[in-house]
């Protein structure tokens, strides 16, 4: 008996494992996913782009770094959530925010001058890197080097 109810426990967290990794899981349902305690369950929501402004200001305030960093990561997250992150006491979170070169160039420019050296570096990175992104030069030919094809000739 107890062995069918882990089996319909163990398709329960399948059946919201599906949910949460599903790009077209609509928001109310995710939001629904928010009272399971499984960090993994937890990040994958607050990685998933329709996750609700909602669901993303409930997330920053877990307990594990790996779903504070997904909140921040997600383009949906509230830019008041993405600034207070910036200021998370874990290393891995600000460091995520750091990388990441679609944070808001003020974001970036606070974890410029993060405590760690390792943040501010990243941070000072990723800002060199957006501000100036190389171009490859495409040299065009000279006149006389293009061929004129004519009618007629192969």
């Amino acid at each position: 008996m107890d062995n069918d109810c882990s089996q319909t426990s163990e398709n329960l967290s399948l059946v919201e494992w599906a949910l949460a990794v599903n790009p077209s899981t609509p928001s109310h349902i995710l939001d629904g996913l928010l009272r399971h305690e499984r960090p993994a369950l937890l990040e994958r929501i607050a990685e998933h782009p329709q996750a609700s402004a909602n669901a993303l200001t409930v997330l920053s305030q877990h307990q594990c770094p790996t779903v504070r960093a997904a909140v921040a990561e997600n383009l949906n997250t509230p830019q008041q959530i993405v600034f207070d992150l910036a200021q998370d006491q874990c290393l891995d979170v600000r460091y995520s925010i750091a990388e990441n070169p679609h944070m808001p160039l003020v974001v970036l420019d606070m974890l410029a001058d993060d405590d760690n050296p390792y943040v501010a570096n990243r941070a000072r990175l990723t800002i060199r890197r957006v501000q100036h992104v190389p171009r490859m030069p495409v040299p065009l030919p000279e006149l006389d080097e293009i061929k004129v094809y004519e009618e007629g000739i192969g």
